[in-house]
């Protein structure tokens, strides 16, 4: 049943964006309005020039991927600047329904293989209208989905844009209430997207654990 609301859901996102209510040039104006001027996304190295918190608190998240595409963008940690992945020479694409959120990174953060993580940055995920890529959004957090990519923990902080119409929302059940289940739809998608097994769910976590893991993952300078 999941499933095939989660197909209903997307078709609707794809055509209206997430919540349907603000046209594209007021999506553009609200997330141009918190992009932080002062640093040269093409210039700098997004893993450790762009701050993990804001001046007013909030977390920064580094958009990749934004709702509604399927092209694997991700910072690389060679060069700190944001490329499309390639497969076998080629643009890759996810084979899979396109990504249902705002997906990226949190700059200045790794995920520690000693604590059983990837050794890569933090990954974010930001409920809401599609935002460009490569965009820097201040973001609160409402909790974190557990997840294994190969035996290794992969997990995604659930967030929501400070600007977000949803500000008011303040966990997972308060998200799922506003937005009828959301949260099960993102399981399914990120626990289907790299075909079947290959990604494994351990649920949700709530603010206070995803809040641990974050502060557990910033790089000490």
């Amino acid at each position: 049943m999941f499933k095939i609301t989660f197909i209903l859901f997307l078709g609707t996102l794809l055509l209206n964006s997430c919540n349907g209510l603000e046209n594209n040039n007021l999506v553009k104006d609200k997330v141009n309005s918190e992009i932080d001027n002062s640093f040269n996304l093409n210039e700098g190295n997004l893993l450790k020039d762009v701050n993990t918190y804001d001046s007013e608190g909030f977390i920064n998240a580094l958009i990749e991927i934004p709702t509604g595409t399927r092209e694997k963008w991700e910072v690389s940690k060679k060069t700190g600047q944001l490329e499309l992945n390639s497969k076998k020479g080629k643009p890759r694409k996810i084979e899979y329904l396109p990504y249902p959120v705002n997906y990226g990174m949190i700059p200045n953060t790794l995920l520690p293989k000693e604590e059983g993580g990837d050794g890569d940055p933090l990954d974010i995920i930001v409920i809401g209208d599609p935002i460009p890529k490569g965009t820097v959004v201040p973001c609160r957090i409402l909790g974190v989905l557990k997840l294994l990519d190969k035996g290794e923990q992969d997990d995604k902080l659930i967030a929501i844009r400070a600007e977000s119409q949803y500000y008011d929302v303040n966990n997972i059940q308060e998200l799922d209430s506003a937005k009828n289940d959301l949260t099960k739809l993102i399981e399914i998608w990120f626990t289907n997207y790299k075909g079947p097994g290959k990604m494994v769910s351990q649920g949700y976590g709530d603010v206070s654990e995803a809040m641990h893991l974050l502060e557990l993952s910033i790089v000490k300078n």
